[in-house]
């Protein structure tokens, strides 16, 4: 996954908690939703964006980890009512309503 993207990744109260991913476009607009699809897995469920699975998320108890996503910058809006652990290079606190911009 070489190309580079801007996206922005809404959160809720759902059980797999990622609610939404938007691609930004150069224009600065969001994009419609990618399409959502979730993976019931033994150990952790995942939920994966795109048609081509381009950004993926461990879903964990009010946490989340990506994995294999493509390279980019990832705005990350906490819409849920409580706080939510993203994980990646350590732990990182999302409280409701903040939002934080990570790059990959």
């Amino acid at each position: 996954m070489s190309e580079t993207i801007k996206a922005r990744v809404y959160l809720g109260n759902s059980p797999h908690i990622v609610k939404s991913v938007h691609l930004i476009g150069d224009d600065g607009m969001e994009g419609e939703p990618l399409v959502r699809y979730v993976h019931l897995g033994t150990i952790t469920d995942s939920v994966m964006f795109g048609e081509d699975l381009i950004i993926r998320f461990f879903t964990y108890h009010k946490a989340i980890q990506f994995y294999r996503t493509a390279h980019g910058e990832y705005e990350i809006i906490n819409e849920s009512d409580h706080t939510i652990s993203f994980m990646r290079y350590g732990c990182t606190e999302i409280e409701p309503g903040e939002r934080i911009v990570v790059k990959i």
